[in-house]
């Protein structure tokens, strides 16, 4: 599956504007303050659904790896994320 270049520059200023979005939710903030398991286990499943998109594009089994081992450290952080699972 490979995106065009519009679309490409499209879909990155729609994941700043979500880092944006992010860093201005106040329970976010809270939260990072307090060093409680939802940021970790966010963190760890946002780098899972990264590396599945670059398998998709890509196809490399790197990703897939990478994807596999980032969703089993976010379940092994707050196992309610399983339903994120396969």
């Amino acid at each position: 599956m490979r995106t065009s270049p519009e679309l490409r520059a499209r879909l990155i200023r729609a994941a700043w504007l979500s880092a944006v979005f992010l860093c201005l939710a106040s329970l976010h903030v809270r939260d990072s303050h307090f060093v409680t398991v939802d940021i970790a286990a966010v963190f760890c499943l946002l780098v899972a659904l990264t590396a599945t998109v670059f398998f998709l594009e890509s196809g490399h089994r790197k990703y897939w790896l990478g994807a596999a081992l980032s969703l089993g450290l976010a379940i092994s952080t707050k196992y309610s994320l399983a339903l994120f699972g396969p």
